[in-house]
């Protein structure tokens, strides 16, 4: 019923701005100015901030923001990572008076930072009447995708092409890559960025060029207070003509970090220790711990399992190529079926084929070009260390064999 008032109330404001600022031009005093929220770290939807734009004309009494960041909120985190990762969560544009979203940033306590376009009156009915075109011609809902679809994309878009002259952009962009970008924002939040390096492949380990690096709000603030707009006769200006901090915001360096002991890194630990303690016990005791290994290989290759599902059911530029599928993958779950029936040669095969991967993927890590956090190298490190200890310990097996043989 809330969503059902909210839309009636945002199709109302859409009928009255419509009518209010097609009866004429912006005014020469009118400003359209980009505004950066800054990102909201209590919200992991809001982590890299957010962009629109306001339009502002005194004399027409506008002062309106264009927001391409509306969704269903009361989507929980998980059905919003899924609506994203599978191209199904679709983001509308709504157009709200800047009183009301400067007063529920206010209480977000987020920072707010206007930069004013230097455009001229004629660049500015050009943007003004596409964004009303827009509006009028109801496509304001879209597909979100984080890298090319999403509210900073779709300003930075909007205002390159329809500006009608070129944007000087810093030297200095396109030297991160996309990961960097990313995990910038998201840095305390050390299961999600585990969940981002599981998913990512390759290609997020890539340099993202000066325009495509643009696609999170703050980077397109940064850099386009740098940037220039070339005029027809050669000469430039700055594409912003003033900067104003609207709300102070709190200072995102007092965001909570997750604890070492709740950390992927803590548990990645803990199982290495495990695997440690497990195979010098064997080795002195010269009994072999089947169970351990089945709990181990079971629960990765269940997970890898979802994971190649995952995959291929969203084959999405950043997802693939992977070379994490190199050991989080379903052919675990063979090992597993050796194990529970004693087939200790196809065991031994699996475990050559195994560690022969895992070290290749263990070496790997220095010359790969994808980024293997310390959580999953500790990982994959478990998983070699059960197959050589396996294979280093012939007679644990051959005595398994033989317990077999004398049972039957």
């Amino acid at each position: 019923m809330r969503k059902t008032i909210h839309l009636l109330i945002a199709c109302l404001i859409l009928c009255i701005f419509h009518s209010n600022a097609t009866a004429q031009e912006l005014s020469k005093e009118a400003t359209i100015s980009l505004l950066i929220a800054s990102p909201n770290p209590e919200q992991l939807v809001s982590s890299y901030g957010h962009s629109l734009l306001r339009v502002k004309d005194p004399k027409l009494d506008i002062d309106y923001v264009f927001n391409y960041g509306t969704f269903d909120r009361n989507l929980t985190g998980f059905e919003t990572f899924m609506g994203i990762a599978f191209g199904k969560l679709k983001y509308e544009i709504w157009v709200i008076p800047f009183s009301e979203y400067y007063e529920t940033t206010r209480k977000e306590h987020r920072k707010l930072v206007e930069y004013t376009l230097n455009f001229s009156p004629e660049e500015k009915n050009a943007i003004f009447q596409n964004l009303l075109s827009i509006v009028k011609n109801k496509n304001q809902q879209y597909v979100f995708d984080f890298f090319s679809q999403n509210c900073t994309t779709f300003v930075r878009d909007l205002i390159s092409y329809n500006l009608g002259k070129q944007i000087l952009l810093p030297p200095d962009l396109g030297q991160k890559n996309y990961r960097d970008i990313n995990i910038k924002y998201t840095k305390n939040k050390l299961w999600y960025v585990l969940l981002v390096d599981l998913v990512s492949g390759i290609n997020l380990d890539q340099k993202a060029p000066p325009y495509e690096s643009l696609y999170e709000p703050e980077e397109l603030g940064s850099a386009w207070s740098k940037s220039f707009i070339i005029e027809d006769d050669g000469g430039k200006k700055p594409l912003f003509s003033s900067t104003t901090t609207l709300i102070n915001g709190k200072n995102l360096s007092t965001e909570t970090k997750t604890p070492f002991i709740f950390s992927p890194l803590f548990f990645s630990l803990v199982l290495l220790v495990l695997v440690l303690s497990i195979s010098i016990i064997e080795w002195k005791t010269g009994k072999y711990y089947r169970n351990f290994d089945i709990i181990i290989f079971g629960f990765i290759g269940s997970l890898g399992l979802l994971f190649y599902l995952f995959k291929f059911a969203c084959p999405r530029w950043y997802f693939l190529i992977d070379w994490d599928m190199l050991w989080l993958h379903p052919f675990h779950l063979l090992a597993v079926f050796f194990l529970i029936k004693s087939l200790n040669k196809p065991l031994k095969i699996y475990h050559y084929v195994n560690a022969a991967l895992l070290a290749f993927l263990i070496i790997g890590i220095f010359f790969l070009p994808q980024h293997f956090s310390p959580a999953i190298t500790i990982l994959i490190i478990c998983l070699f260390f059960r197959s050589i200890s396996f294979l280093l310990k012939p007679k644990l097996w051959l005595k398994t064999k033989e317990i077999q043989l004398k049972s039957v």
